[in-house]
């Protein structure tokens, strides 16, 4: 699987991530009726993740 991040960077990934942990709430209800399943995730919407 290969995607472009919102800074242009292209990703690859060599097999299914197993684990999934969701740092932006906005899209959490979104990735649920993706059938997605998180093992962890923020608790303040909007709060910036430092680098």
């Amino acid at each position: 699987m290969s995607f472009q991040d919102s800074t242009g960077q292209q990703i690859s990934l060599s097999h299914k991530p197993a684990r999934i942990v969701i740092l932006n709430t906005e899209v959490l209800e979104l990735f649920y009726q993706l059938g997605g399943t998180a093992v962890g995730r923020a608790t303040a919407p909007g709060t910036l993740v430092p680098e």
